[in-house]
């Protein structure tokens, strides 16, 4: 892969906001029946699932570049990108939404949020949910990694990449059937850091086909069209299932009561498989035809993408009912999303990005100093 910005994972990030802004959004026009709601809902928890995938083919790069050469010193490395990378918005959130609401919670500042099963606890940053999956991931996977390599040292880093990640992937499915009957008991089972440490090692599979040339850039090409229709497909069947497990008649009649102990806890491997099929298929896509303004919005809000996720819950709960009331629910959702975009430019502005290039350039230095020879040391 080009070491350029690929514009199909753009695309894919793109779309994966997109069904977060609408599953937030749209729920609150006038007139939306239960089961639209449903599907809205669904479809945004599709989005982070798809955000899950295309982090983990991203950061994986990273892992397989750390399977080459493990060490502790490549390990905190690792971890310094990551964290230079989401904490400085996260935290910058965190602190601005508890003093506006003087609600503070420890267990956030340390994404332990996920571990609590209660259903009346409200939680701060209510989005963060997602990010806490996904630190407890990267903070857990490359260790797995570190202790696979050992094991596997004549393998390649691919390969003991792909084993670490086949390896989570089992064993979380397996904890998932194993733990079915205490999941519909507890309304956080789908995003416990445990039962989900799973959640991006699917993108980190696609990136091992990637690097591993198991799969020619070629054949992955001549297969995009199929397997999109396929991704389609599924898509479709699981959002019917998702819609019809909303009918009390549907379990009897289907005989879900009995298959449904098999499908629940494989259903967000489902959906990450699915996702990270699309995301490897997209990025193989050539967008030489398409119209630079179009690229170039792609690109911004793809760049915005972790700002917009951020901060886009909290201002549309500000702003979104008295605009509503004010001028109807579709103007206020275009002056809500108005704002969250520019919400997010700005939080990009001031703070991720200065941190993204302080963070480049300690990893800059870093891989300076390792490289220059040190002088010899006299007799």
């Amino acid at each position: 892969m080009s070491q350029e910005r690929n514009l199909g994972l753009d695309v894919a990030r793109a779309v994966a906001i997109t069904l977060v802004l609408v599953s937030h959004i749209v729920p609150r026009f006038e007139g939306i029946t239960p089961l639209q709601r449903t599907i809205l809902d669904y479809y945004g928890a599709v989005g982070v699932e798809l955000f899950f995938s295309l982090s983990g083919f991203l950061i994986g790069q990273q892992i397989i570049d750390f399977a080459a050469k493990p060490s502790p010193p490549a390990l905190a490395t690792f971890w310094f990108r990551r964290w230079m990378r989401t904490l400085p918005l996260y935290y910058f959130m965190l602190v601005a939404v508890s003093v506006s609401t003087s609600r503070w919670d420890v267990r956030e500042f340390f994404f332990l949020q996920n571990f609590d099963a209660s259903a009346n606890r409200q939680p701060v940053l209510g989005v963060a949910w997602s990010l806490a999956m996904e630190e407890w991931f990267y903070l857990g996977f490359p260790v797995l990694v570190y202790v696979a390599s050992v094991l596997f040292r004549r393998r390649s880093a691919a390969v003991v990449t792909a084993i670490t990640a086949v390896a989570v992937i089992v064993a979380c499915s397996a904890a998932r059937l194993l733990a079915y009957g205490y999941a519909p008991s507890d309304p956080t089972f789908h995003i416990h850091p445990l039962m989900r440490l799973d959640c991006a090692a699917y993108g980190v599979l696609a990136a091992c086909i990637v690097r591993s040339n198991a799969v020619s850039p070629a054949a992955i090409r001549q297969f995009i069209p199929a397997g999109m229709t396929a991704v389609a497909i599924v898509m479709i069947i699981l959002t019917a299932l998702a819609a019809a497990m909303t009918f009390p008649a549907f379990w009897p009649a289907s005989g879900m009561v009995h298959w449904g102990r098999w499908y629940l806890p494989f259903h967000w491997t489902a959906i990450n498989v699915v996702s990270a099929v699309f995301v490897l298929l997209i990025a193989h896509v050539r967008w030489d035809r398409n119209p630079s303004v179009i690229k170039q919005s792609v690109t911004t809000t793809s760049r915005l993408s972790y700002s917009i996720y951020l901060t886009h819950a909290y201002v549309v709960m500000l702003m979104f009912p008295a605009l509503a009331a004010a001028v109807g629910s579709m103007a206020a959702a275009i002056i809500a999303l108005a704002c969250t975009f520019a919400a997010s430019a700005v939080t990009y502005a001031a703070i991720e990005r200065p941190f993204l290039q302080i963070r480049d350039a300690v990893l800059l230095r870093l891989r300076s100093a390792r490289l220059t020879p040190r002088p010899a040391q006299g007799g």
